[in-house]
Parts: C-alpha cells; structure tokens; sequence
C-alpha cells in the first residue's frame, strides 16, 4: 500500500476553505430562512413555527464559526 504524502500546509489551507464554505453555507441558510419567515408573517395569520428553524441554522453556523476559530 502506497502513503499519500500530502503536506501539512496544504491539508490545512484545504481544510480552513472547506470550513469557511460550511460556515458560509449554513448563515446564507439561516438568513433564508429567516426572510421566508418573514414574508410569511406578512402574507399569513402566524407563522412562528419557523423560528426554531432560523435559530438552529444560526447555531449551527455559530458553532462551525466557533470550531473554525479554536482549531486554526
């Protein structure tokens, strides 16, 4: 079996995009979700069964934001 040599400048430039694009993913979902929430409260009766929603995509970016900062 052959060992990859990848070095460990690379793997952590690789890896510090790959957690900045989750990151970036999951607020562009959170602010999605939020303004879908809100153009539902102006269209509908209620329409606060969504925000468990917005603030999950907002911790989920937070944490990832939080773990990008302590681990690089």
């Amino acid at each position: 079996m052959n060992r990859i040599n990848i070095p460990s400048k690379l793997s952590f430039i690789i890896s510090s995009i790959v957690s900045i694009i989750f990151v970036t993913y999951f607020a562009y979902k959170g602010f999605m979700v939020y303004f879908i929430q809100k153009a539902m409260d102006d269209t509908f009766v209620g329409g606060s069964s969504s925000d468990i929603t917005v603030t999950l995509w907002f911790a989920i970016s937070g944490v990832m934001a939080l773990s990008m900062v302590l681990f690089f």
